[in-house]
């Protein structure tokens, strides 16, 4: 029960927090209560996470070498972060070697991004209409327009932002298409060496003994064995 307990002091202001909301817009009281509510549970969460954190780091200070420990039956999973690793770097793209049209146009789409962001919230009651969550839905005959949720201003920035991905798009494409020789390469050399790569760990698994003091503790996991494929 203890161990469980704490999650009711999120739990209660979290379920009045929607509970005011729903009243919020008829009167000053529920504007604030809700207002008071919801940096109620953001301050719980902010408090729990903080214990979790807490608690995580002391079990990792206590049992540091039983969770790092390389164990044989995990060496599937090493093998595939491993390959995972392997593969990332050959996707991997420096900014010069990008063409210019193809970084004009992804800059272009990240300051559109940014500027759209920043429009939804400082105008947004230039670009939707006024609508309280307590209002009735029967009251909206459309989407749009006067009696809706979305202006015009407001339709034109949503297509600015959706059209926007497709500069993010083209630059995605292209380097899929530049990656995907030296990409298939590296699949087929880290297949070549599974076997091998895998015996190896398992030798450095099982040949693992723990640091004889606290002070020679090591302070990251075992690294898995050197690459051998070049």
């Amino acid at each position: 029960i203890s161990g469980t307990l704490p999650i009711i002091f999120f739990i209660i202001p979290c379920s009045l927090s929607g509970s005011f909301y729903l009243k919020k817009g008829t009167s000053d009281v529920w504007d604030r209560s809700a207002d008071l509510m919801i940096l109620a549970s953001v301050s719980v969460n902010l408090l729990l996470w903080a214990l979790v954190a807490w608690a995580m780091q002391q079990y990792l200070e206590q049992h540091y070498n039983e969770l790092t420990r390389p164990l044989p039956q995990h060496v599937d999973l090493e093998w595939l972060d491993y390959r995972s690793a392997e593969l990332k770097k050959e996707v991997q793209v420096s900014w010069h070697s990008v063409p210019r049209i193809v970084r004009t146009l992804y800059i272009l789409g990240a300051g559109i991004h940014i500027a759209s962001g920043h429009a939804l919230w400082w105008a947004y009651e230039t670009l939707f209409n006024h609508f309280e969550v307590s209002d009735d839905f029967a009251s909206l005959e459309s989407w749009y327009g006067d009696k809706g949720i979305v202006n015009f201003l407001g339709v034109i920035l949503l297509v600015t932002y959706l059209g926007a991905w497709l500069l993010y798009a083209q630059f995605w494409v292209w380097r899929r298409v530049t990656t995907r020789a030296p990409l298939h390469k590296k699949q087929k050399e880290l297949d070549e060496v599974e076997t091998a790569w895998k015996e190896e760990w398992l030798q450095m698994a099982r040949s693992w003994t723990p640091p004889e003091s606290q002070h020679q503790e090591p302070r990251h996991p075992p690294k898995s064995p050197k690459p051998l494929c070049h």
